[in-house]
């Protein structure tokens, strides 16, 4: 053959080949197509298929991360229970766990992260900060939002029509107990500390015009910023007060430093101490100085269930015990498996109003109770077309209009030798 020729063969063959790789490239594009046409069209919820996916949000690093695996061994706990029940309709739920870091920022960040994967239904986040970063956009895409450790705040106003399940009961409970166990014990004026968030607002607020209606004259409310570099100023106004008596409703960290620079300065004053809700926690000890906050009283939500078998149930399971956090996500969990039960055997469309309308039907006590241990005898009742009414780990729960949780048991706990302990639940 001539060299003729065998360049036009060469050059037949590089036309197939060319071709070919044409037509491959067509198909592969066509195919990448009907993919994101099938995820663009799959149900909001992920709920498609065998599984049901909701999100989660918990602190795995920053100020709360102590809290984030005991929170999150609680909902598998949950998930198990559930799907070993058989699930919704014979759909079991996973979760997508985000890490929110304990701050607003990156708590927004998780959950675009999620809500870029079309879920539906989110547990959490574990902080005020960061429910008021994300809950603007919750409204707007009408997803459902179930925050077990949040309670109400006067700063986030929710349409009437929008409904947040938040299983804590709201400060304002809270800081008016607290503030009638205060008005008992003590004789003089109160000082009152409070940090920026939007929780210790609302409680410093509550709770001062509570112990003002009792007759008790607040002589000094101080705010405090996470932000200052010294609490100098404030520590002086502490320094000429005729009370000795402190109230501080203030974010860990924050709190942490007030406390350490207060005993760390000049005075020897022995300060009496009453702490909110949010300092319920080991962390603050860890940071501040020994003995700084010795004989110190704090509020906290008493949980319901005191009986041993859900410690007993964490603790086979983890080797490790709960944190009163953990019922709540607990209850969380539970709660939204069973709504999808409700809304799948009713052969509901999977959508914000339906799977909210579900939440509000099982937690309303009007049908047959449903205990934490008893959620394959829920589904059961579920498939039969009964009522269930799920009264959990933290119940009753009582929600309201927006979904706030109104029963609001109150415990009292002391810190001894650098160490949580607890009195009577009143």
């Amino acid at each position: 053959m001539t060299d003729n020729g065998q360049g036009k063969m060469i050059l037949s063959t590089a036309k197939k080949s060319y071709a070919l790789l044409g037509v491959i490239k067509l198909l592969f594009i066509f195919v990448v197509l009907q993919f994101l046409f099938f995820v663009s069209c799959s149900d909001n919820d992920s709920s498609s298929g065998d599984t049901i996916t909701v999100g989660l949000l918990l602190p795995f690093s920053g100020s709360d991360a102590a809290f984030g695996n005991n929170y999150e061994r609680s909902v598998i706990l949950a998930k198990e229970k559930f799907n070993d029940a058989g699930g919704a309709g014979g759909k079991k739920l996973v979760f997508t766990t985000k890490d929110t870091h304990s701050n607003a920022m990156d708590a927004e960040d998780a959950f675009n992260s999620l809500t870029e994967n079309n879920l539906l239904t989110i547990i959490g986040p574990e902080n005020i900060s960061a429910a008021e970063s994300i809950i603007p956009k919750v409204i707007k895409n009408q997803q459902v939002l179930l925050s077990p450790v949040i309670s109400g705040s006067s700063k986030i106003v929710l349409p009437q029509d929008f409904n947040w399940t938040r299983l804590a009961p709201s400060s304002s409970i809270i800081s008016r107990a607290f503030a009638n166990y205060i008005s008992d014990e003590e004789d003089e004026d109160i000082n009152i500390i409070y940090s920026e968030d939007a929780y210790n607002i609302d409680f410093a607020d509550i709770l001062s015009n509570r112990l003002t209606a009792l007759g008790v004259k607040i002589e000094n409310k101080i705010h405090i910023s996470e932000n200052q570099l010294s609490f100098s100023k404030e520590i002086a106004t502490l320094g000429t007060a005729k009370s000795k008596v402190l109230v501080l409703a203030a974010a860990t960290a924050t709190a942490a430093r007030f406390i350490n620079e207060l005993s760390g300065s000049e005075s020897e004053t022995s300060w009496v101490w009453y702490l909110s809700p949010t300092l319920e926690t080991p962390v603050l000890l860890q940071n501040i100085f020994n003995n700084a906050l010795e004989g110190a009283i704090g509020a906290g939500v008493d949980v319901y269930d005191k009986s041993a078998d859900f410690e007993k149930a964490y603790l086979k399971r983890w080797n490790d015990y709960p944190s009163d956090g953990a019922y709540y996500y607990y209850d969380a969990a539970s709660i939204l498996g069973l709504a999808y039960a409700r809304s799948i055997y009713l052969k509901e469309e999977i959508t914000y109003e339906n799977i909210t309308a579900s939440i509000i039907d099982i937690t309303t006590p009007s049908g047959i109770q449903v205990r934490w241990n008893e959620i394959d005898k829920g589904i059961e009742l579920i498939e039969k077309g009964r009522t269930i009414y799920y009264s959990g780990l933290t119940g009753p729960i009582l929600l309201d209009r927006n979904g706030q949780q109104q029963a609001a048991p109150m415990k009292l706990w002391t810190i001894s030798s650098d160490k949580i302990e607890y009195y009577d639940s009143l």
